[in-house]
């Protein structure tokens, strides 16, 4: 009698283990759920729960950005872990040890506008993304030093214009080699100041007509 006691505590204890240990995990195999729990609970464990690799990876990489481990990133192999890391370090030298020449090139770019660091634009292996963070760094710091690093010529120009016209430097216009790009600029400055005189460094002669209505209108 008291060994069928015994064995009836028994199960009844491992029988309280199991349902409480069905009472604790409320996702029930959901992943998003382990997802949720484990950014809120700032808890690694949820992640190892979900069963979607896809899923279980952003997990953990989520997890490494919010903890600023880069150890993690490396391990589960995450290039957009690494860059936002090196983002929230603001340390592109951790750009390097990205494989992907897609994501490389983002780390560097977004490194470059946060810092205004011309030099890390030129780390980019991609010639339209290398000549998109100059062109990007040198509107938002109103210079046109970094659009003479772009390799298009035609790109190089409407940076450089698009920089005069923000700053109304006439001055800057003239280092366009496009004509019509050159004209814009003149006469864009033009109009906005008021200047008329800026509308007589324009050489074609329709564009100097707008400019000068312009200031007229």
């Amino acid at each position: 009698m008291r060994y069928i006691l015994f064995l009836a505590a028994i199960m009844a204890i491992i029988l309280a283990i199991v349902l409480a240990g069905c009472a604790q995990d409320e996702c029930k195999g959901e992943g998003n759920c382990y997802f949720d729990k484990a950014l809120s609970e700032k808890n690694d464990f949820y992640c190892s729960k979900i069963k979607s690799e896809t899923l279980r990876k952003s997990c953990y990489a989520e997890r490494a950005i919010d903890s600023d481990n880069m150890q993690l990133c490396l391990e589960i192999n995450s290039s957009y872990c690494i860059v936002s890391v090196a983002e929230n370090r603001q340390d592109a030298g951790l750009c390097r040890t990205i494989s992907d020449s897609h994501w490389g090139d983002t780390c560097y770019k977004n490194l470059a506008s946060m810092t205004a660091n011309a030099s890390l634009c030129r780390s980019i292996i991609s010639t339209d993304n290398r000549d998109g963070c100059h062109m990007e760094l040198a509107q938002n710091t109103s210079q046109t030093s970094s659009c003479f690093f772009i390799t298009a010529p035609l790109v190089r120009d409407v940076c450089i214009g698009s920089v005069a016209i923000q700053n109304l430097d006439s001055n800057e216009c003239y280092n366009i080699q496009d004509i019509m790009v050159k004209s814009k600029c003149y006469n864009k400055i033009a109009v906005a100041a008021g200047k008329a005189k800026i509308c007589d460094s324009i050489t074609i002669p329709s564009v100097r007509e707008e400019c000068i209505k312009g200031i007229k209108a």
